[in-house]
């Protein structure tokens, strides 16, 4: 019986160590930025919070050929917010894609949601080449008066 009891301890405590991870895993297709952990065959699209808004959550969904194709949401753990200068990534992995699928139409929209509840969706949609394979960077800017934007940064 005390090996018994040993053993489903040690599972217990093995269970909850490796469900336990850094910021830096994925979460739901998102990576915070610490360590960069890019699949070589996958892009990341890295966006840096330029609004003086907190924000709570981000909402995707993204096309191939204008085809919705899949999408989610990403948030901070324990409900932490998303700051000015905080930086994230939304990454993509070859197995998120058809084979074969034209990369070269990928295009993808963004709605952020700030802590208070309001939701504002970026006034554009991002249309990449992915197929190049590389990270691209955006910044969210703006304010609720003149309206918020999304744009890439070379």
């Amino acid at each position: 019986m005390r090996r018994l009891t040993i053993l489903v301890v040690g599972i217990i405590i093995i269970t909850i160590s490796s469900s336990c991870c850094p910021l830096s895993q994925r979460t739901q297709g998102w990576f915070i930025r610490q360590e960069s952990k890019v699949d070589p065959t996958g892009f990341n699209i890295w966006i840096e919070n330029q609004t003086n808004e907190d924000i709570g959550q981000v909402h995707f969904i993204y096309y191939l050929e204008d085809e919705a194709r899949g999408g989610g949401e990403f948030r901070y753990p324990f409900w932490e917010t998303i700051k000015n200068g905080d930086e994230f990534s939304n990454n993509f992995l070859s197995a998120d894609f058809p084979p074969n699928a034209d990369l070269s139409q990928f295009s993808i929209e963004y709605t952020f949601e700030f802590v208070d509840g309001r939701k504002f969706p970026a006034n554009v949609t991002l249309a990449l080449d992915a197929r190049s394979r590389k990270d691209y960077r955006a910044s969210f800017n703006g304010n609720e008066l003149d309206g918020f934007t999304l744009s890439l940064m070379d």
